[in-house]
């Protein structure tokens, strides 16, 4: 009997710590704010961005900062607040890395802008490798394919080439990217396409998906749902489903995604669709006057000097940029890094460049 009482005692201690653990290790969304010192704080967090958000005022100015991170079992995540420079703020923190954030004259800017050494982003260990002709000075545990016009260059921890086209094609009009994978419709044929190209950005590899029937090139791609892409020819007007494991198509009613489903609909709603709008994304990077900046709650934050900015490419907190011959990255823990270099990007950096998920 005592056994028994023992056992349930147990038991019911046991569901109560699992209880616990529960709900101590459970995420979120919350919102508060606080005052450190003269510097007062709000801090939220958002569980399905996985982003912290923190605006600091100080002096009558408003110090926002972004932070993509999972969920941590703390509130008042700032401890302290450093100042650089007389004219940036860097917040301490036990639990997430921040980074600092610079204003003067009215404008705000990035830390690496600042020229001064008393702060160090994250370091990073150069290459100094070439491949083809393009240099190669890091890569940020990415792959990059650079278009030649009749091949791609895969740049990575093994460089490769992977052969498409027997003629020149200065223009990929027609091309789609989801996770590691790149589609790309056989420029070797004219109007119609009889075969689709599937490069794996991993590792290089190539495979086709041969199609049972011709598809004009006045086709979109109109999104994807896990492995399947969907491919609306508006000539011919029908919709195809291309599975990438399979390497199959069908063709299929015609379909849009919407909140990650399939939503029939007619062809005439689908042709005014820009489908080439990415996911919205909480770290919002753009120009503004052939600057680049970081907008943060419309506080537009000088991220980079360079001349000739290209945006091709945003992926979380990171954005990839051409200036002239050279592609670039900023992230803020890292500041502005040169990435690779190409002398031809200086004549076409359209549809050129593809960078690893």
């Amino acid at each position: 009997m005592k056994k028994h009482k023992l056992s349930r005692f147990i038991t019911i201690l046991l569901l109560l710590f699992l209880l616990f653990l529960y709900f101590y290790l459970k995420s979120y969304n919350y919102r508060l704010d606080y005052k450190i010192n003269k510097y007062n704080i709000h801090e939220e967090y958002s569980i399905s961005d996985s982003i912290y958000k923190f605006n600091i005022k100080y002096k009558k100015n408003n110090y926002p900062f972004l932070i993509n991170s999972k969920y941590k079992n703390a509130r008042k995540i700032i401890k302290d607040i450093k100042i650089l420079n007389d004219n940036c703020i860097l917040p301490i923190s036990d639990v997430l890395s921040f980074y600092p954030l610079c204003y003067k004259d009215n404008n705000y800017y990035s830390y690496n802008l600042a020229n001064k050494s008393d702060y160090k982003y994250i370091e990073y260990k150069k290459i100094n490798k070439s491949y083809n002709n393009i240099n190669i000075n890091y890569l940020h545990g990415k792959n990059y394919l650079v278009y030649n016009y009749k091949s791609f260059y895969l740049i990575g921890k093994n460089n490769k080439e992977i052969k498409l086209f027997n003629k020149d094609i200065y223009s990929l009009s027609l091309y789609y990217q989801f996770d590691n994978y790149l589609l790309i419709p056989n420029y070797n044929e004219n109007y119609y396409f009889s075969k689709i190209f599937v490069i794996n950005m991993d590792n290089g590899e190539l495979k086709e998906i041969k199609l049972n029937n011709k598809i004009s090139f006045e086709s979109v791609f109109v999104g994807n749902i896990k492995n399947r892409v969907y491919l609306l020819d508006k000539k011919e007007e029908k919709e195809y489903e291309l599975n990438i494991n399979k390497l199959k198509i069908r063709e299929t009613e015609i379909v849009v995604i919407e909140n990650n489903k399939l939503v029939r609909k007619s062809l005439k709603e689908l042709y005014n669709n820009d489908f080439t709008k990415k996911e919205d994304n909480p770290f919002n990077y753009k120009l503004i006057d052939n600057k680049l900046y970081s907008v943060i709650d419309d506080v537009n934050i000088n991220i980079s000097n360079l001349d000739n900015i290209k945006i091709i490419d945003i992926d979380k907190d990171t954005v990839y940029y051409l200036s002239n011959e050279r592609l670039y990255m900023y992230n803020p823990l890292y500041g502005e890094v040169y990435l690779i270099e190409n002398f031809e990007w200086n004549f076409n950096n359209t549809n050129v460049i593809f960078i690893s998920k």
